[in-house]
């Protein structure tokens, strides 16, 4: 049952005034011309649209009566076309002994997937519906019968159904081959040192790269004597740091081959307003700044 109540009105007024839904002629994925796209990845960048989605979601799931005893796992999707991708989610979850029986999701495009879903034991419940939407958006004069109409007649051609009713799972899409880091730093075409990097991760058994944007010389050589054996990168700015000399970079490329890991210069001026103040702060472009 699609959640009611006064939140749900502004949330489809705020999420068609941010372009999450649009009315014209695409073509998706499938080859199909569809009247309607639904794009709300956009949502992350609009921290209040964000928290009444957040709201909402969680509204509709303490409505549904969900128990989450012992390894219940609740699936959130976005938007339910067919219940594919929310199928592939239980299985692998599955898989490592959690236990899924339902699913919530924000918009239902009312094309099959609930009953799809329905037919392998999980319960969808939808913040709102298509036909909801359509509805909201037409009272608000946002879109006319015509285009409402339109969307509709889509949806009822275009319904996906379920062809397991077995409660099996369908099975998952096989997942690409692993390459080991020894086998991709051998691959065709690889960067040197891309290639050398990965033999340090394979070698050292790690992936993790320190970000040591410190201002002082002193700190970054502790840091990276003390973590060198741990990463197979050192990220540095040595144009922030207040005390730069030559001599710091050579102790600097001693520690490295001695503990094995790169050094990554983050060299931009495009960097976040307070890296970039340091950076015209540090010994490494004072000189510059003052002759100018």
């Amino acid at each position: 049952m699609a959640a009611a109540g006064a939140a749900l009105g502004p949330l489809v007024t705020g999420l068609y005034d941010v372009e999450a839904f649009k009315f014209a002629n695409f073509v998706l994925k499938s080859g199909l011309s569809s009247p309607v796209y639904i794009d709300l990845r956009g949502i992350v960048s609009r921290p209040r649209l964000l928290s009444q989605v957040a709201d909402i979601l969680f509204q509709t799931a303490q409505e549904a009566g969900i128990n989450f005893d012992r390894e219940t796992c609740l699936v959130i999707e976005d938007v339910v076309t067919s219940g594919s991708s929310v199928l592939e989610t239980v299985e692998v979850l599955q898989k490592e002994g959690l236990k899924v029986t339902d699913a919530i999701v924000l918009l239902d495009r009312e094309q099959g997937g609930k009953d799809k879903l329905q037919a392998h034991g999980i319960r969808l419940h939808s913040v709102c519906t298509l036909s909801k939407m359509l509805e909201i958006l037409e009272q608000q004069k946002k879109i006319d019968a015509e285009m409402v109409e339109k969307v509709k007649r889509f949806i009822q051609e275009n319904v996906f159904v379920a062809a397991n009713h077995n409660g099996s799972l369908p099975p998952v899409k096989k997942a690409p081959k692993e390459l080991s880091f020894d086998v991709r730093a051998e691959l065709p075409r690889i960067h040197p040192v891309a290639s050398k990097l990965l033999r340090l991760m394979q070698k050292k058994e790690t992936n993790l790269c320190l970000s040591a944007d410190v201002s002082d010389a002193r700190e970054l050589l502790q840091l990276a004597d003390a973590l060198g054996p741990s990463i197979c990168m050192l990220k540095t700015h040595v144009d922030i740091l207040s005390d730069f000399t030559l001599d710091v970079m050579k102790e600097l490329a001693t520690l490295a081959k001695r503990h094995e890991f790169l050094i990554f210069e983050d060299r931009k001026f495009a960097d976040i307003g307070n890296t970039v103040r340091k950076q015209y702060e540090g010994k490494y472009y004072s000189g510059i700044c003052k002759n100018q």
